[in-house]
């Protein structure tokens, strides 16, 4: 299995969603990047080492990351482990119907 394909899967098996993205504009400073990582954690849950539903941990320049390195990071982030969201208003967990 390739390191990628095992990111995604060490990813998946914790019940995070992953977005990769290469080559494009950063929203807020407006510069190019390379590439970002982006992990939501399980529904109704904060990552631990941010206390954020979303983690944009994982960024560099080059053309690709270095998966291997991606994934020690990953096992990083799901050993800090996951805390419920209490806010009972959160729009992640509680997005407003219309």
């Amino acid at each position: 299995m390739s390191t990628k394909k095992r990111f995604m899967a060490v990813a998946e098996e914790a019940g995070i969603e992953v977005d990769y993205r290469h080559g494009y504009i950063h929203p807020r400073t407006g510069e190019e990047r390379g590439w970002e990582i982006t992990l939501d954690a399980p529904k109704g849950k904060v990552f631990n080492s941010s206390s954020c539903h979303v983690d944009c941990c994982l960024q560099g320049d080059g053309r690709s990351p270095n998966w291997a390195e991606a994934v020690q990071g990953l096992y990083a982030i799901i050993d800090d482990g996951f805390a419920d969201c209490e806010d009972d208003e959160c729009d992640v967990c509680h997005p407003e119907e219309e």
